[in-house]
């Protein structure tokens, strides 16, 4: 008897120690290998068998094995983890993180405001309220508020709030529409959306309930129109942001698309016809929710766009300050929605927050739009050359090239200089920009010419400046979808 234990751990050790120097999988399938990658059992130097040749690339639905390290007594302490959460996702929203969001409309781009047809807020995220008045507004909770997210390095949120004063009800949504570029690698796989949500408790909504809806459409990518005024919007992101809300004048082929909750893992909220309905917590609470997106509707027809919205029902009958929800890093990525014995709806959870640089984020953000306010800085906003004794031609760069020729208007201000030597300056007059401020009616994707008509400017072929010398002047591109 000893003789055979002693035998059988000696074949343990051995068959331990083969598998520990081969690696725990020798003799498996190489991702991207053929039938001769790689050699399982060599004899006198010549292989005489190989591993089976592997699939060409990862789906995302591979299964890896992980330790959770959670203490002992703690389940599940291992777990089977889908290869595209550990890659990590690219987020197809712009400017989910309220922190390094621009901002560019301001802090509180609408206040008191009834935007019965989408407006922009923060940048790329648009907001409809049919019947109630509302606030958005860039938040900023202290170490010691309920909503501090600073921990996680997210200092800043983006809140919509029933104004102070009002209690008309209403439903408003926070939203932003994809163009079909962005939204290309959606298609075809599954749409997961992530985001912190909260609400206080006096916050009216039902059950603090918020819907949060994942759409596509049809309709073809849109131009810029004939405007750009500060809060526009783009025509499919107007016509999305009503499809979002109920409202007539959709998008083509708008289709509501949730196929349910995944976080947080007990489900959270319910969904119906492609909506999903969450009840926010009181603490800042991740929540992701997925939409599997074809790449035709039923009736045969491309799709060309994604749309996201989150909408809270406003309830209060009384004029309360505290009557708001509170969104904080928000994301959409594309996951596979291939389905498996282990993942039967394909891969549905987010990955973790992809947090970009500022100055990529800003890139991202001007090649919809750029917002120059003037400020009484006295810095230089544009190169002008003067082509008469009261006519500045200014060339004003974008900082980054727009995905599109924009649409640009110029609210008077600024300021020009009266002299070659630049030691005095005459304002941008408004009787001469009230009916052409922009030289071009089709600004190019990289700059735009303004003219200032100033009381005088030096001679014609003199070098000028615009400058920053008010508060009054606002030069906005838009190129939103």
């Amino acid at each position: 008897m000893l003789k055979k234990i002693f035998l059988a751990g000696a074949a343990l050790v051995t068959t331990v120690a083969l598998a520990v120097g081969a690696g725990y999988f020798p003799g498996w399938p190489v991702v991207g290998g053929n039938s001769t990658s790689q050699c399982v059992n060599n004899v006198n130097g010549a292989c005489v068998q190989y591993a089976p040749a592997g699939p060409s690339v990862l789906n995302g639905n591979e299964m890896i094995p992980a330790d959770t390290g959670l203490s002992s007594g703690q389940n599940p302490q291992t777990v089977l983890i889908p290869a595209s959460l550990l890659a990590g996702g690219q987020n197809r929203l712009i400017g989910g993180d309220f922190t390094t969001n621009l901002w560019q409309r301001g802090t509180t781009p609408l206040s008191n405001a009834l935007p019965a047809s989408a407006e922009m807020t923060a940048d790329r995220w648009w907001v409809i309220s049919p019947t109630g008045t509302v606030d958005v507004l860039k938040t900023t909770p202290s170490a010691t508020a309920a909503d501090y997210l600073g921990n996680l390095g997210f200092y800043n949120g983006l809140e919509v709030r029933r104004h102070t004063g009002t209690n008309t009800a209403g439903l408003t949504c926070i939203g932003q529409t994809l163009d079909s570029k962005q939204a290309a690698p959606l298609v075809g796989n599954n749409a997961v959306l992530s985001f912190y949500g909260y609400a206080p408790s006096t916050y009216t909504a039902t059950s603090s309930n918020i819907t949060v809806s994942i759409a596509y459409y049809t309709a073809a990518d849109a131009a810029a129109a004939t405007q750009g005024t500060l809060q526009y919007t783009g025509p499919n992101s107007q016509a999305a942001a009503s499809s979002t809300a109920a409202l007539a004048g959709g998008i083509t082929g708008y289709t509501a698309a949730i196929g349910g909750i995944s976080v947080p893992a007990s489900g959270g909220g319910t969904v119906s016809s492609g909506v999903a309905t969450i009840s926010l917590s009181a603490t800042p609470t991740r929540y992701a929710v997925y939409a599997p997106i074809p790449a035709t509707n039923s009736a045969g027809t491309a799709i060309t766009g994604v749309n996201v919205g989150i909408c809270g029902a406003f309830e209060g009958a009384t004029a309360v300050t505290t009557d708001f929800f509170e969104l904080f890093a928000v994301q959409l990525e594309a996951k596979s929605g291939t389905a498996s014995a282990n993942l039967p709806n394909g891969v549905t959870s987010p990955s973790g927050f992809d947090k970009r640089l500022a100055s990529l984020e800003a890139a991202y953000q001007y090649y919809y739009s750029y917002v120059l306010n003037e400020s009484t800085s006295n810095y230089f906003a544009a190169t002008c050359g003067d082509s008469t004794a009261s006519v500045a031609n200014c060339n004003l760069p974008f900082p980054v090239a727009m995905r599109l020729p924009p649409s640009v208007k110029y609210t008077t201000g600024f300021s020009a200089f009266t002299t070659t030597a630049m030691t005095a300056l005459a304002p941008c007059s408004a009787a001469a920009l009230a009916t052409a401020s922009i030289g071009t009616s089709t600004p190019s994707v990289s700059n735009v010419m303004v003219i200032c008509t100033a009381s005088v400017v030096p001679a014609a072929g003199s070098v000028n400046f615009l400058v920053n010398n008010g508060t009054t002047g606002v030069i906005s591109a838009s190129a939103e979808p």
